[in-house]
């Protein structure tokens, strides 16, 4: 088992037994996300709607560019996953909001800085949330940030009941990932 497979295993295990809370929600009240576990949260990040047929390079950011191709010039906040949706927020506002129920299909970009999600199963138009680069801000390890992603996926598997799947094929899927 590798370092990826061993992280997630981990906090799939922890997740489902409810260890992980509202953390860094504080913004929002005590009383915003009730009975929800927090699974996963992403600074940084923007939002938009990309044909699905188009070439991931055209969605992602490129080294050295500051933002995912069609996104606003500005990080539309943190991107947070939860055990019931997935949402973007900015200070006291929620930009975005999805329901894990209200989604086809949830998949980490092959670069491991964002997610699609699908509404449907062959969908013409999927949005994309993706990390945005910031030179006045400490990045993270590529790794680490990659496993943050990672997680959106986990928990949309395990909103699904097939979460216990979903780590069965983690060491195929996400052992390239480079530690960080």
């Amino acid at each position: 088992m590798t370092r990826t497979s061993r992280s997630l295993d981990r906090w799939a295990r922890r997740f489902t037994a409810g260890k992980f809370h509202n953390v860094g929600l504080w913004f929002l009240g005590p009383d915003w996300l009730p009975g929800e576990r927090l699974a996963s949260k992403v600074a940084l990040v923007g939002v938009s709607e990309q044909q699905a047929a188009a070439p991931m390079a055209a969605w992602v950011p490129r080294p050295g560019s500051m933002r995912a191709a069609g996104m606003k010039g500005r990080s539309e906040g943190l991107a947070y996953a939860t055990s019931e949706r997935v949402l973007v927020a900015n200070a006291s506002k929620v930009s975005h909001e999805w329901r894990w129920d209200e989604l086809f299909d949830v998949r980490v970009l092959p670069n491991y800085d964002g997610v699609v999600l699908a509404r449907e199963p062959d969908p013409e138009v999927v949005e994309v949330i993706a990390g945005e680069q910031n030179p006045f801000v400490p990045q993270q390890s590529p790794h680490r940030r990659a496993l943050q992603w990672i997680r959106f996926e986990g928990a949309f598997a395990a909103s699904r009941g097939t979460l216990d799947e979903w780590l069965r094929a983690v060491p195929q899927r996400f052992d390239g990932v480079a530690p960080g």
